[in-house]
């Protein structure tokens, strides 16, 4: 029987990462019966079109929404994450729930709600969207969640803001108002659930090291060494 969940990763470019987190997502994979799914090629090419200060390989995860005719549910992680052997089946949750972790906490709450007003003077209004802005790094999404994915219809000429991609899913997902939950800092533990956790990144089930690229190889082999000894 061919297995209905899926971890699906892009890794275009550096997959220097790799070497740290593809252990711990085939780990659990066995473990909640998915299949690993990993991207490496692009398929939008705007790092080409757009050049710039801004990673537009980012907008590579997107290619999520061609997997959804396969997999009902896709937990999508970028490349620089580690999944801690504690880990639950995250599958097991609501299927109508679209699973993040907000981002707007501790000193980045403002900046964060500022890049709300950014994107949606550049996609169009949400009323009553001015909080609840989540990291895109970790979503655990179903087969409903799939046109949230389709960005053939974003002009990437206008101003998207600092997070680009960020931005358009956060402004995709509630523009279709679906059901988001925050699983908070153990479902995405990044440097923002730092600021505001007393409890080690150790603890999580998921370690997300975005931020600094000079110490993010060195601490996501320290932690690998750490949890799979």
């Amino acid at each position: 029987m061919e297995n209905k969940n899926a971890i699906l990763v892009v890794s275009v470019g550096d997959d220097s990462k790799l070497k740290y987190s593809l252990p711990t997502f085939n780990s659990y994979a066995d473990k909640v019966n998915a299949d690993v799914v990993l991207i490496r090629d692009s398929q939008y090419n705007l790092e080409s079109t757009f050049p710039g200060y801004y990673n537009y390989l980012n907008f590579e995860k997107n290619q999520i929404f061609n997997y959804f005719d396969k997999y009902e549910r896709i937990l999508r992680l970028d490349s620089d994450i580690i999944i801690t052997p504690n880990a639950p089946n995250y599958f097991e949750l609501d299927p109508s729930f679209l699973y993040v972790s907000r981002e707007d906490v501790g000193s980045r709450t403002s900046s964060r709600w500022n890049e709300i007003t950014t994107i949606k003077n550049a996609l169009g209004d949400i009323p009553d969207w001015n909080k609840f802005y989540y990291n895109s790094g970790v979503m655990l999404t179903s087969s409903i969640h799939k046109p949230a994915f389709d960005i053939s219809d974003i002009d990437f000429n206008i101003d998207l803001g600092q997070f680009k991609e960020q931005n358009v899913i956060n402004w995709k997902t509630h523009n279709y108002n679906f059901k988001h939950k925050d699983l908070g800092k153990n479902f995405n533990f990044t440097a923002a659930h730092e600021e505001v956790s007393t409890t080690s990144r150790l603890e999580a089930d998921i370690i997300h090291y975005a931020g600094n690229q000079q110490t993010k190889e060195q601490k996501m082999q320290s932690d690998f060494n750490m949890l799979y000894s």
